[in-house]
């Protein structure tokens, strides 16, 4: 997952949350989380053109999941969501204890 991340697209939004198109079949479950992201311009210097990684704008967490798509909760937004806004799935980290078990 952190070197491969799933990445989709919003297919569309509706008031407090949005469709993405990616749901069980590409493994995604309830409380999954996603990145919103938006590509930013990028800067030509010296005649090259360089590319600025994308700009996250916003954050959602699944509620439903079905097998082609998923229904997300918009947990922030710096600007309003819009279908074909990119999205790519966030890593968490949880710390371990020195038994391996999840520290709270």
């Amino acid at each position: 997952m952190e070197k491969y991340p799933l990445r989709g697209y919003i297919v569309q939004v509706m008031d407090k949350q949005a469709m993405v198109n990616l749901g069980a079949k590409q493994g995604v479950v309830l409380g999954s989380r996603f990145t919103v992201l938006e590509e930013v311009e990028p800067i030509t210097y010296m005649g090259e053109v360089l590319q600025k990684a994308p700009k996250p704008i916003a954050q959602v967490e699944v509620t439903k999941v079905e097998p082609d798509l998923c229904y997300v909760k918009i947990i922030n937004q710096q600007r309003p969501l819009k279908a074909d806004d990119k999205v790519q799935e966030m890593v968490i980290e949880v710390a371990m204890g020195e038994t391996g078990n999840e520290v709270k």
